[in-house]
């Protein structure tokens, strides 16, 4: 007979994984010609709608009640795992307006996208840059507000834009895990 702290670590993966990736069978998704099509309509533990198909993706709405919505959210734009959605994919164009430092979208496939690209943080549109500088987290104020500004997934202290800056004084101690 097994321990039944065995368990444990089994259900913390589970619970950890769970609300990124669509249970099985929920959802699938295949790539042709670099557009990744997907089909569900699979239900969140919230009671919302997993955000992977392309009308999802593109609809304006949290349809899964995640916080993020179409490109921002992870179901329709995840690079690193190899999943974008076709509203999703770089299209080789500037980052150079408010709308396209803040669609979550590398525009122009940099690897990097929105205030996190230098065409927008550093652009010399006053618009981009005023939008860029309201929520890239590069102050203590912004450093230390409990919200996660830029929308990076890391919240001031665990964030290297607050914790790695030498100009942010609340974040001394280094970066927080």
């Amino acid at each position: 007979m097994r321990a039944p702290y065995a368990l444990v670590p089994l259900l913390v993966v589970f619970a950890c994984a769970k609300d990124r990736f669509p249970p099985e069978g929920a959802a699938t998704s295949t790539s042709t010609g670099g557009t990744t099509t997907s089909t569900s309509t699979a239900s969140t533990s919230g009671g919302g709608v997993l955000e992977n198909t392309e009308a999802l993706c593109s609809d304006g709405i949290d349809n899964d009640g995640n916080g993020f919505a179409d490109c921002c959210d992870i179901t329709c734009n995840d690079p690193k795992g190899g999943n974008v959605l076709a509203p999703c994919e770089a299209d080789g164009m500037a980052e150079d307006t408010v709308e396209r430092c803040s669609d979550c979208i590398d525009n122009d496939g940099n690897n990097f996208k929105d205030c996190g690209d230098f065409d927008c943080s550093k652009s010399p549109d006053a618009d981009v840059k005023a939008y860029c500088d309201g929520i890239l987290e590069n102050s203590d104020e912004k450093c230390d507000d409990g919200i996660d500004n830029d929308k990076n997934g890391f919240t001031d202290c665990k964030d290297f834009s607050c914790c790695k800056n030498s100009a942010i004084t609340v974040c001394s101690m280094g970066c927080v895990k």
